[in-house]
């Protein structure tokens, strides 16, 4: 819940007050130092306590929720255009709601059939069933409660 919750900070704030170049890169710098620590030095993470506290993930969530800050920032103020490399974040992004909800799905019954290399596909059969949840469920639905909105406040 936490990671949600981060997620929708994040939203809210990146699109409701403009950080200054200096704020977006200590935020930028600090996210990718977090999320790299808690990658590399699990050991230590874990022997810390903060893994049987469930604060392991808080701390990967906090460095992803400042980088995500700070790339959002910088490229909707126009301080650059986003990279094609960066694109397949941007659709993963889009679809995130759809693909939380959906990944297990993926994940659960073919997880045993691949070694860790078999992630990248998982991630990406995740990522298509969360698209297709999004065009065919919540933005069909997103339409039409907007629709029924409109038409009662008129």
């Amino acid at each position: 819940m936490d990671g949600i919750a981060f997620g929708c900070l994040v939203a809210i704030l990146s699109t409701k007050k403009k950080l200054a170049p200096l704020t977006l890169k200590i935020a930028a710098c600090l996210g990718l130092g977090i999320f790299l620590f808690s990658f590399l030095f699990k050991t230590m993470i874990y022997e810390s306590g903060l893994t049987s506290m469930g604060l392991n993930v808080t701390l990967l969530e906090i460095g992803t929720a400042l980088l995500v800050l700070s790339i959002h920032q910088h490229f909707l103020h126009g301080r650059g255009r986003m990279p094609r490399s960066l694109s397949p974040l941007g659709w993963f992004g889009k679809n995130s709601y759809e693909i939380y909800l959906t990944h297990m799905f993926v994940v659960l019954p073919l997880v045993s059939l691949f070694s860790s290399a078999g992630i990248v596909i998982l991630t990406a059969l995740s990522g298509l069933l969360g698209q297709l949840v999004a065009k065919y469920y919540s933005e069909p639905l997103t339409r039409y409660v907007r629709r029924s909105m409109r038409a009662s406040i008129t």
